[in-house]
C-alpha cells in the first residue's frame, strides 16, 4: 500500500502539512477560522453596535459591542498562539462562543421589535 506524502499549503505567508500523514501538532482549524469568520464577525459587531446606539437600543448595542471586542480579542490571540505552533483552540472555542451569545442577544431584540434590519443582519 503505497502513502501518499503531505502537501505543503501556503496561505498569506503561512505554512502548513496537510494530509493523511500531516504531523503538524496544532490545530490547523485556528487560522482559517480566526481570519475568515471571527474577525470579520467582530468588526461587524462592532460597527452593529454603533448603529444600534444611533437608534436607541442601547441595551443591545452594549451586548453587541462587548461580544464583537471579545470576539476580536480571541481571534488576535488564537493567531499568535497558532503562529508559535501553540494550542489555539480554547480562544477559537471562546470566539465561537461569544458569536452564540450576540445571535442570542440580536434575536432576542430582535423578537421585541428593535431595529430589525440591523439586529437581523447579525444573526
Amino acid at each position: 500500500e503505497q502513502k501518499r506524502a503531505p502537501r505543503l499549503v501556503t496561505v498569506f505567508g503561512a505554512s502548513s502539512a496537510s494530509g493523511p500523514a500531516s504531523d503538524d501538532g496544532h490545530a490547523g482549524h485556528a487560522f482559517l477560522h480566526d481570519f475568515c469568520m471571527a474577525i470579520p464577525y467582530g468588526a461587524l459587531a462592532l460597527l452593529a453596535s454603533l448603529g444600534l446606539f444611533m437608534f436607541g437600543a442601547a441595551s443591545t448595542a452594549i451586548s453587541c459591542a462587548s461580544g464583537g471586542a471579545v470576539a476580536l480579542a480571541c481571534s488576535i490571540f488564537s493567531l499568535k498562539a497558532w503562529k508559535v505552533q501553540g494550542d489555539s483552540t480554547a480562544f477559537t472555542m471562546l470566539a465561537g462562543g461569544t458569536a452564540g451569545y450576540v445571535a442570542y442577544q440580536c434575536y432576542a431584540a430582535l423578537q421585541i421589535g428593535v431595529v430589525p434590519w440591523l439586529t437581523g443582519t447579525m444573526l
